[in-house]
């Protein structure tokens, strides 16, 4: 099994050190293309800052209301006749 591209190839390397994967595992890691999926989940370019989270609403926090709504049964069983 080759890795063509030398950052990948480190990536496996001190990976595969670093966590104690056995063979299987690192012919799993490169099969699966690990080194590639985690270079695509990462959006922001090395360039620009990153951008601060807006603040969250009062709307952010109660999202269903029908947990509320029926929380009450929960909360308060009746008790017997």
């Amino acid at each position: 099994m080759r890795v063509e591209s030398p950052s990948a190839r480190e990536y496996y390397i001190t990976h595969s050190e670093q966590e104690n994967w056995s063979t299987r595992t690192l012919e799993r890691q490169i099969e699966t293309h690990t080194y590639q999926r985690l270079l695509s989940t990462q959006t922001t370019p090395a360039g620009e800052p990153e951008t601060v989270p807006a603040k969250p609403s009062i709307r952010d926090f109660i999202k269903d209301p029908y947990v509320l709504s029926i929380s009450h049964q929960w909360i308060f069983p009746r008790q017997g006749p």
